[in-house]
Formats: C-alpha cells, structure tokens, sequence
C-alpha cells in the first residue's frame, strides 16, 4: 500500500457577533448650514422585527470629527427613535456621521454638509416648438433676478443641431454663435437652416445654449431649448381601424391633417384630395376633395372588391403643396377564403346605455358568438 500523509492546520478566526440589524435615516442626503437635520433609528431584531434592545447611544460628529451632540441612554419605541439637531450658521463643512452603538454594535450614517449659493438670477428661452427649414426662428432670452428686475450683461447664443442617429452624420465645425448685450430681453434670430447648411431631407432638432454673464459680478447663468425643424409646417397621417382589409367588406380609415405639433389644420378654402384604390396600377385609382372639418379627421370608407387578384388598397393624400403617400393596405389571409367583420354601429357609445354592432359575414349565417372584453 503506498503510504498516507496526514496534514493538520489550526488557523484563528475572528467571531463577528451581529445580534441586531440598524437603519438610520435621514431626511435628506445634503444640508446647509442653519438646516435643521431629522433622523431617526430603526433597530430590528435577527428576524427583522422591530427589536427593544434596553438604551442605545447615539453620537454626531462634524467633517473634522468633532463631537457636535451625543444622545447617552436612550430608549426606542418599539424599535424606533428619533431626533433632530439644528446646523449652526457657520459650520464645519463636510462629511458629518450619525454614529449609533447597541449594546457593542456600531452602526454608522453618513450625511453632507455643504455651502449652496442660490442663482441670483434666471436664464429663459423662449422659441417655437417647430418651424420649417425656410422660417427666420426668433428667439427671445430673457434674464431676471429672483425679484423680476432685468439683468443686464452679455449674451452667448450658440446653436447646432442634434442628430439622434450614431451613422451617416454630416460634419459641422463648430455651432452658430452670436453675442449680444441683454437687459433683461432681447430677441434674436436666425435663418436656421441657411446658416447651419441644413437639408430639408429630414426633420432635424435644433438646440440653442445660452449663457448670460453680468455686468458687474461676471457671474453667469445658463439654459437650453430646443426646436423641431420640418419641411412642412402641417401633416398628413393615416389612421387604419384594421391592418388588412377583408374582400366583399367595408373598410374604413381616417386622414387626419394637423400641424406639427398636433394642432388641428382649420382651412375653409384649400380640400384635401385623396386618390385611392385597390390594386397596383395607380392610373386607375379615384381621386376625390374632401373639406376640411374642424377637428381635421377626415373618414375615408371603402369596398373591397371579392375579386382573390386584389391584394392591396394605396391610398395618397395631397394638401396644397404636401403630398403624402401611406404604406398599402393589405388583402387579409383566410385558408377557407371566408370572411367576418364587426364595427362599432353606435355613434357615441356610453355606459348604460345600449351598443349596437354590425355583423358581416362572406357567407350566410345562422348563429354566431361573441365575446365582451
């Protein structure tokens, strides 16, 4: 038999006891001098329950360590104590620590104490949401103290846009600058899309920084905004009631026209025409003017045809000088070539009161079932 080596080891260890689990919280993570501090300490037992351990002690000291407050003895109620302590004007800024011993277990939070200067003064922007690439865009910059009176300094206005995609980026040196003297307001304004070379390819952010500097401290203020530029003031969207049409069928969409940000169009005197049809020849669509109602939703309402070679519905929109065409509608799928549809045939449907539907069917029924979701 080959032989056994037996290997002994004795190494100490060190017994950390953790009989209590302690939180210490405070009402906020940074204070100013002459803020009142709140805490309080929750004391929990193994289990994390609320534990009633006999007296606690309880210290506070600076950011140079020095003793502020020192709570000797206390007793919690049911597990919880709480207290407060006022920052004098002038104190020793840093990090100050609320120390807690139970019974050998120290438990330590800490908190800061630091310096804030408030603004004295406010920095505005002022521009539209949208514009289109051929609008001059003013901007007004406003700067006021806390108070309402007009700062009055030096203005830094820098604009650039901001592209959202990582790829294909076109390369700017550096953003539109201009300085001007401000006393509480001043406009400016720019042709954005001349000045910054920007083609009207694609909507594009445009971002605007402005820094004030005052007059008699240099002390400065900063703010950004931010505008949207189209190539059009108004839009054209297609809203569908179903992603694929049935054959034999009503189909219905909505146009809606609106401005950019989503303000309805209100146009008596120019329609909308809308050339639309089923299949891929557009010759042999329908053009048709609809009027412009007040909440710009326009119904559009169609008939698919029953014939199995029809397999989309195009439809393009034209509002003065916008045209718009909208991905097709496509022929829905059925193994069994059988169709049915139900729509909404209330107007208005409200609680307690009675909803009609209307039930289509390619083929003849005698019973069908439904379900309320």
């Amino acid at each position: 038999y080959p032989p056994v080596c037996l290997v002994s080891h004795d190494s100490p260890l060190n017994y950390l006891h953790k009989g209590y689990s302690v939180f210490i919280q405070t009402d906020k993570a940074i204070y100013r001098p002459g803020n009142e501090v709140q805490f309080r300490v929750v004391v929990l037992s193994p289990q994390l329950k609320p534990s009633v351990t006999g007296s606690i002690d309880i210290k506070m000291t600076d950011g140079a360590e020095n003793l502020i407050r020192d709570w000797s003895r206390v007793f919690t109620t049911k597990g919880v104590w709480a207290g407060s302590l006022e920052i004098s004007p002038k104190p020793v800024l840093g990090n100050w620590n609320i120390s807690v011993d139970v019974n050998g277990q120290v438990f330590v939070k800490t908190f800061q104490v630091a310096e804030y200067i408030l603004p004295k003064f406010q920095v505005d922007i002022d521009i539209p949401t949208y514009a289109t690439f051929s609008d001059t865009v003013t901007a007004t910059i406003k700067a006021n103290y806390a108070l309402g009176r007009p700062v009055k300094g030096t203005a830094t206005v820098a604009v650039y846009p901001r592209y959202k995609s990582g790829y294909l980026q076109p390369i700017f040196s550096e953003p539109l600058r201009q300085v001007i003297d401000i006393s509480g307001k001043v406009d400016v304004e720019f042709k954005l899309a001349r000045e910054l070379k920007l083609s009207d390819d694609f909507s594009k952010e445009v971002v605007f920084d402005v820094v004030v500097e005052e007059d008699k401290t240099q002390r400065r203020q900063n703010n950004t905004n931010s505008l949207t530029l189209y190539k059009y003031p108004y839009k054209l969207e297609l809203v569908k009631t179903a992603d694929a049409f049935k054959p034999g069928m009503p189909y219905t969409c909505f146009l809606k026209l609106s401005y950019q940000d989503g303000r309805p169009v209100m146009d008596d005197l120019n329609p909308v025409s809308v050339k639309s049809g089923f299949g891929p020849d557009t010759e042999s669509y329908e053009s048709t003017e609809y009027p412009i109602p007040e909440n710009g939703i326009i119904r559009l309402a169609f008939v698919a045809p029953k014939d199995p070679s029809v397999q989309v519905l195009g439809i393009e929109a034209k509002y003065r000088d916008l045209s718009q065409w909208f991905s097709t509608v496509p022929r829905s799928e059925s193994s069994t070539n059988m169709y049915i549809q139900a729509r909404l045939a209330s107007e208005n449907p409200t609680v307690s009161r009675n909803v009609k539907f209307a039930v289509i069917s390619s083929e003849p029924l005698d019973t069908f079932r439904y379900e309320v979701l």
